[in-house]
């Protein structure tokens, strides 16, 4: 399968994870501060192009005050000393509007990238990396006047030996 074409199911997987992770989804879809005592999310797709985005997308309207995480591949390029392997970054932008940062017991947006860090750093993800996912960094970003939170840096490894027997 062609390199870009795999980017496909990729996203896809990595979305998923996300809206599979029952505390981040409470943390994502609940608005008061007190996410984590609420139920489960029921249809946590509903999230998926609302407030879970696979693509680098700046916050809507000023008026709109929810949290909102999105996962995409930003680079790639071959290895120094195997050009046969890719290195890809996977990262992320973990946000809320500033009125809904304080929550019961801390900052929502390091309990968003603490659930997000667990789920990826360090892990080995067979679909996603041919070794464990390596964390690259993280920095405080002001995404607009009302959002701001933090950038996520991973560093998957791929086999874009594409067509090789």
């Amino acid at each position: 399968m062609a390199f870009f074409q795999t980017l496909n199911s990729n996203i896809n997987l990595v979305t998923e994870m996300i809206l599979n992770n029952v505390d981040l989804c409470k943390l994502i879809g609940y608005d008061n501060n007190d996410p984590l005592s609420n139920p489960p999310i029921p249809i946590t797709r509903d999230l998926l192009m609302d407030r879970v985005f696979p693509l680098p997308k700046d916050p809507a309207a000023i008026v709109d005050k929810k949290s909102i995480i999105n996962a995409y591949f930003y680079m790639s390029e071959p290895y120094h000393v195997n050009s046969g392997f890719r290195k890809i970054e996977l990262r992320f932008d973990i946000m809320s509007h500033i009125d809904l940062w304080m929550i019961d017991g801390g900052i929502r947006t390091y309990s968003m990238s603490n659930y997000i860090d667990e789920m990826f750093n360090n892990v080995i993800i067979a679909q996603l990396s041919g070794k464990a996912v390596y964390f690259k960094g993280w920095k405080a970003v002001k995404y607009s006047e009302f959002y701001y939170g933090y950038h996520l840096v991973y560093e998957l490894s791929d086999n874009s030996n594409v067509g090789c027997l």
